[in-house]
């Protein structure tokens, strides 16, 4: 129901002034305390934004290095296993010719070694042909004891072989001849017995001529049967004796030679190890000389073609190529260099390497320059990563090269070996929407941030590209000219957890 005021009953009209003049002081009273208070803050006035903007986004990778020329001749120290101790170097940027000194290197140390190995090969060497003409003399020694058993050898074997095929045979054929010979004389005595005792007893002879013929007939019986004694004894005994005997003196005497042969084989083996063994002193001997008369002359380094000189100084470790420093061995100490081109032969850090490609462009900072800044192009990135340092192992990096831009008058007045601080550009691309880095955050697994608005704090869901360490790419969740809250990553969570996601924009 509306109610006509204007037609009210006199009985209402104080009542509705009594209300108009309680509004009237409440809106003073509120006035006045805005007076007095100020404005009040807007949600969360005191936090710290920073706007979402759309520009261009850059994104460089850090590294450094110091200045070389291109494909340098460099210089190592060949001095092996020693730390050698610097004694004289020529100034840093010389210009020499090939063969001359640039760096020397104490080398009384091997000098001394030197000598005294020169004494021990001198000795070694006597010694060896010492063992040599003894090796020699057991030859000789050995040749002349197996001729002379050789020969003895050989006379029981000829003996042996005369006795068995001459002597034996003629010997028995002699024996068996005269037990022919007395056989045959004993018949024809007996014959003559028979014939002489048949004429007596006709009458025709006497009984002197019968026991003359009966005792020639016992003289060669007698004859016979010692004859024939002869030829068993020799066929029996005497013969196979003399031939076992004969047998064992040649048997005896090809075992002295064997013995003899070996017994040689043993001394002139041991002669031999004798000299193998002086001959392996003289070769390591000569070894160590070799190597020290190498090492000596490694101390004196020349310059292996003209150029400028450059000393690999260690700037990191704080180690410089100067007289005083010791330098190890393979340690590079020098470089010959030309002009024509300059690079930085520098490292970057392995969790960064992979947005480094060659082609790249880079603004490096050298010190200590007049011309302050120059550019270059990277070269060349090393695929394999390395420790920084050997206390350092977990420290990786990557090495690479940046060839110098400009001409080698405009690059003449840089210090080869001078440090570079380089800031690789890996991305450059206009017309990017960006946020601060510093606000974004991971909450209940979604990345996010906190706008703030004239109406309050709103938790926006985003999703973001590349960043540059300092800015984020934007695709999703936030506008240009949001302010972004940039607390810590605790102080956004605290935040959120008070605050209701955003509606996605369709």
């Amino acid at each position: 129901m509306n109610q006509d005021f204007s037609n009210s009953s006199p009985g209402r009209r104080p009542a509705v002034l009594a209300m108009c003049l309680i509004s009237v002081l409440v809106l003073g009273m509120w006035g006045l305390r805005t007076l007095f208070t100020g404005p009040q803050e807007a949600p969360g006035a005191n936090l710290n934004t920073e706007p979402v903007i759309r520009a261009g986004f850059v994104n460089t990778v850090p590294g450094e290095g110091d200045v070389r020329t291109y494909m340098p001749t460099v210089v190592y120290n060949d001095c092996r296993y020693w730390d050698r101790e610097i004694i004289e170097v020529i100034p840093e940027g010389s210009i020499v010719k090939k063969g001359d000194i640039v760096v020397v290197l104490d080398s009384s140390e091997l000098e001394d070694k030197l000598q005294q190995q020169e004494l021990e090969l001198t000795k070694a060497k006597g010694q060896l042909a010492d063992m040599q003409a003894k090796q020699k003399l057991v030859g000789a020694e050995n040749q002349r004891l197996l001729a002379k058993f050789q020969m003895q050898a050989n006379i029981a074997a000829n003996d042996l072989k005369s006795f068995t095929e001459a002597t034996s045979t003629a010997e028995r054929r002699k024996l068996e001849g005269q037990t022919r010979l007395t056989s045959d004389q004993f018949a024809r005595a007996k014959e003559h017995v028979s014939v002489t005792a048949a004429l007596k007893a006709r009458g025709y002879g006497s009984i002197t001529e019968l026991d003359l013929a009966e005792a020639t007939m016992e003289q060669r019986g007698r004859e016979r049967d010692q004859a024939q004694g002869a030829l068993i004894l020799n066929n029996e005994f005497l013969d196979p004796r003399q031939r076992l005997q004969l047998k064992g003196v040649s048997s005896i005497a090809d075992k002295d030679l064997e013995y003899v042969d070996l017994q040689n084989q043993l001394l002139y083996a041991n002669a031999e190890v004798s000299t193998l063994k002086t001959m392996k002193w003289v070769a390591g001997t000569q070894g160590y000389v070799d190597y020290l008369t190498k090492a000596i002359a490694a101390c004196t380094m020349r310059a292996p073609k003209a150029g400028e000189v450059v000393y690999a100084h260690k700037r990191h470790e704080n180690r410089m190529i100067e007289v005083g420093s010791k330098v190890h061995y393979c340690q590079n100490i020098f470089r010959i260099t030309n002009r024509e081109k300059l690079v930085i032969a520098g490292r970057v850090s392995d969790r960064l390497v992979y947005n480094v490609e060659v082609g790249q462009k880079a603004d490096i900072e050298i010190s200590n320059q007049p011309n302050g800044r120059v550019t270059g192009t990277v070269s060349w990135v090393g695929e394999i990563p390395t420790a920084l340092n050997w206390y350092e192992p977990n420290i990786l990096h990557h090495k690479l090269q940046i060839l110098l831009d400009g001409s080698p008058e405009e690059l003449a007045d840089i210090a080869l070996g001078s440090t570079a601080e380089v800031s690789i550009l890996t991305d450059q691309r206009e017309d990017i929407l960006q946020a601060p880095l510093q606000g974004i955050f991971s909450n209940n697994g979604q990345l996010s941030a906190i706008v703030r608005t004239p109406a309050g704090l709103e938790l926006r869901r985003v999703r973001i590209g590349e960043n540059n360490g300092d800015t984020i790419e934007v695709f999703e969740g936030l506008d240009e000219g949001d302010d972004v809250v940039i607390e810590n990553r605790t102080r956004l969570r605290d935040l959120a957890r008070d605050l209701e996601p955003a509606p996605d924009n369709d």
